[in-house]
């Protein structure tokens, strides 16, 4: 959600979510030839969730393609879930803290108010880490 401050300038709200898993593999003994089968032994899953409120600046309204960037800033979650399957032992830790986020971008323009969106973008926190809830 965002309101127009002008021809290049939004303001508004923002909300990501951000996933990613890590697992721990061993090899399994006498596999069929040519088959390389792995057990799961561990297994880690992260979501962050950022909600921020944001600033962005459209480069240009000329082209069919519009770039911008922008930052924002707000609060985000740091949800952990991690499982070993060797000792059946799960940990579950949730995180937050104050954070920002920096991005770029490229839009291609469908109709008047409707772009589709690519973007990278970088998210960091506060110094001091993330505290636990």
């Amino acid at each position: 959600m965002s309101l127009d401050l002008g021809s290049h300038v939004l303001l508004g709200i923002l909300g990501d979510w951000s996933f990613n898993a890590k697992s721990l593999l061993a090899p399994v003994a006498n596999a069929l030839p040519g088959f390389e089968p792995n057990i799961v032994l561990a297994k880690v899953d992260a979501q962050l969730i950022p909600a921020m409120a944001f600033l962005q600046v459209k480069l240009t309204d000329k082209l069919p393609v519009v770039p911008y960037a922008g930052v924002g800033a707000g609060y985000e979650w740091l949800i952990l879930n991690v499982h070993d399957y060797r000792t059946s032992q799960e940990a579950h830790a949730t995180y937050e803290n104050w954070a920002w986020q920096s991005f770029a971008g490229m839009g291609m323009r469908l109709s008047k108010g409707v772009r589709l969106d690519t973007e990278v973008f970088y998210n960091g926190a506060c110094s001091g880490g993330m505290s636990p809830t």
